[in-house]
């Protein structure tokens, strides 16, 4: 079983683009093997767009190179021009949101946006990609088409201009990859059964809201104050309120998303079940090292929490 409600606010394609297309309506294309461009001069850069039949795979999982941290952004449109035009014009927004993303549960508020600034400063365009204009799914009258950008950064030079008290935490979160969302038609199996990971305690937890945007958004805010939480129930019996808050702490410095779904669906509304309502629920299987928790405890403490750990993630896991 995922954990009970949280005593906190819980926010619970087959045209082809020839040279001079691109030159016209996007931009010139650039020579192949050129450097990676910064996100600064995006706007006026001459990038070169690669044809694919499908994402690419760092789309969800990152394509790293050594000493990069490396994301997705994408632009979608009802044809392949339209999405490039899309991905490029809105990528500073994009990267912004998905830097957030990545730090927002770890850092806080606070310390994430200065953070993101720097990181911003460095990020460079790496690869660009469009799907080419098809049929929408599901027989919907419309064409659709998307485009991808690679963006990466370096993590030194990052490091480096951040506060010593922030450094190890960016540091460790830029080492790790950033799990993208995806879409599900029915609660995933693992908000019910979660998946067991040796030495890592795992918990899910569940954000509404009626577009998909909410919901993630929702899922983002509230993430570290919900496992906070989560974490105080398991712990709150096991060890005392003070040393419980101590561990939690340490222990949400490490809180790492393993799977991030959103599921779409029409409901019939309370007051008229004939009209229907949109609404997205966000499902996030979030997981911390066992280890950070219980090292900030005690030695006299760190069975008691260990144990009441074990207990609590063997109710949820399969």
């Amino acid at each position: 079983m995922h954990p009970a409600p949280l005593p906190v606010p819980m926010h619970h394609s087959n045209l082809h683009l020839s040279s001079t297309t691109l030159a016209c309506a996007l931009m010139a294309a650039a020579t192949p093997g050129q450097e990676p461009i910064p996100l600064s001069d995006i706007e006026a850069a001459q990038i070169v767009w690669t044809e694919t039949d499908k994402p690419p795979q760092w789309r969800h999982t990152s394509k790293r190179e050594p000493g990069m941290f490396s994301f997705a952004t994408a632009g979608l449109g009802s044809a392949h021009q339209l999405a490039i035009l899309r991905a490029k014009k809105y990528c500073r927004r994009h990267a912004e949101a998905a830097l957030t993303e990545h730090l927002l549960p770890v850092l806080g508020e606070e310390d994430t946006t200065p953070t993101v600034d720097t990181m911003l400063q460095h990020t460079q365009l790496a690869e660009a990609v469009y799907e080419a204009t098809r049929p929408a799914p599901n027989d919907a009258p419309f064409t659709v088409a998307s485009a991808y950008l690679r963006w990466q950064l370096p993590i030194r030079d990052v490091i480096q201009q951040l506060e010593p008290r922030l450094q190890g935490r960016v540091e460790w979160l830029l080492l790790r990859n950033p799990v993208s969302w995806r879409s599900v038609k029915r609660v995933p199996e693992w908000v019910d059964q979660i998946p067991e990971r040796k030495g890592h305690h795992r918990f899910v937890l569940i954000h509404e809201g009626r577009l998909p945007k909410d919901a993630q958004h929702k899922a983002l805010q509230s993430a570290r104050a919900d496992a906070q939480a989560h974490l105080m129930q398991v712990l709150g019996e096991a060890v005392d309120e003070t040393h419980a808050q101590q561990a939690i702490l340490a222990g949400c410095n490490r809180l790492t998303p393993v799977n991030k779904t959103r599921w779409l669906r029409w409901e019939p509304k309370a007051d008229d079940p004939k009209d229907k309502r949109q609404i997205t629920t966000a499902y996030v299987l979030w997981e911390i090292p066992v280890s950070s928790l219980a090292g900030a405890l005690p030695p006299e403490m760190r069975e008691r929490a260990l144990s009441a750990l074990d207990k609590a993630s063997r109710a949820g896991a399969k």
